[in-house]
């Protein structure tokens, strides 16, 4: 996985790359199920919606689908093209 911390300190901020490193079991834990549900894109979406991310496994997923039933079927569609989506999860 190949992830621009740059990018994320640019548009996040130092602490949150703190928050990241504190988080990291977690955080991979959401981006593999991420992965599991068909994105393509999960860096540039981690990127660019790295909060969503920082929470536990259960309460990621738990979001996720949530949001995922709310969309319907085309929800990778839906968010890959709609990334501003996932806002409604912070």
């Amino acid at each position: 996985m190949d992830i621009d911390y740059n990018k994320i300190k640019e548009i996040y901020g130092n602490d949150i790359l703190s928050e990241i490193i504190s988080n990291k079991e977690d955080i991979i834990k959401n981006l593999y199920y991420f992965y599991q549900l068909g994105f393509e894109d999960v860096e540039d979406i981690f990127e660019r919606q790295v909060m969503i991310f920082i929470c536990s496994n259960d309460e990621f997923i738990s979001k996720i689908n949530n949001l995922i039933n709310k969309i319907g079927n085309n929800y990778i569609d839906e968010i890959e093209n709609n990334i501003e989506l996932l806002d409604e999860l912070n």
